[in-house]
């Protein structure tokens, strides 16, 4: 097949993804993850701990059954991804809301490296930076966007993914003050939170409401 006929196909596919696709694609990212997640988790419960390791430890290179979590990684980035593209095409023209999705989606596209750049390759640690980096970026412009929207609906979800990240990075603040350890896994799951409630609120409603 050409690159071509490869570009149509994408674009064919990207016309199909209407508003409420895109919503349950977003509601089925966070039971996807814990599924493949604790599935992994639990086949490598006898050393794995979230307080010591890494949740990458479980895709890494060299770990058995390693393909588990991260073809989870893979699927729940192509469900972010079909999200982003539905939450793009169906909000209004604001250069704010815009540049939050797309930022969004683009993280979403990384996660889909992460599963294909497990730990132990090149470029793994630069990928899962830029996802997270991007994500966060993402998701406090598309907040900033709809906190700045004169409907009050849109205030409210704005407002509210905001509200959490502040108390995700005062949490996060704090504990690094306190003279604790803190493995990496703890961080991620930390970001993980503010990332799914973020798709979760957002795929919602984009099944209830039409238009942003």
């Amino acid at each position: 097949m050409q690159n071509k006929e490869v570009l149509k196909l994408v674009r064919d596919l990207i016309k199909l993804i209407n508003q409420k696709i895109a919503g349950i694609a977003g509601i089925f990212f966070i039971p996807v993850a814990f599924a493949f997640i604790s599935t992994s988790f639990l086949i490598h419960r006898s050393w794995f701990d979230i307080t010591e390791n890494a949740f990458s430890e479980l895709g890494a290179i060299g770990t058995q059954y390693n393909y588990v979590f991260n073809i989870g990684l893979i699927l729940t980035g192509v469900l972010g991804i079909i999200f982003s593209i539905g939450l793009c095409r169906f909000t209004e023209d604001s250069k704010v809301l815009k540049i939050g999705i797309n930022s969004f989606g683009l993280s979403m596209f990384l996660l889909v490296l992460l599963g294909i750049f497990p730990l132990g390759m090149p470029l793994h640690f630069e990928i899962a930076a830029a996802m997270f980096i991007f994500s966060f970026v993402g998701i406090i412009f598309t907040s900033v966007g709809l906190s700045l929207k004169k409907e009050s609906q849109n205030k409210k979800y704005g407002l509210g993914t905001l509200i959490t990240i502040i108390s995700v990075v005062i949490l996060i603040v704090i504990l690094e003050v306190i003279p604790i350890n803190l493995s990496p896994g703890i961080f991620s799951a930390f970001g993980g939170i503010v990332i799914a409630e973020f798709i979760l609120s957002h795929g919602i409603r984009m099944i209830r409401v039409q238009g942003y």
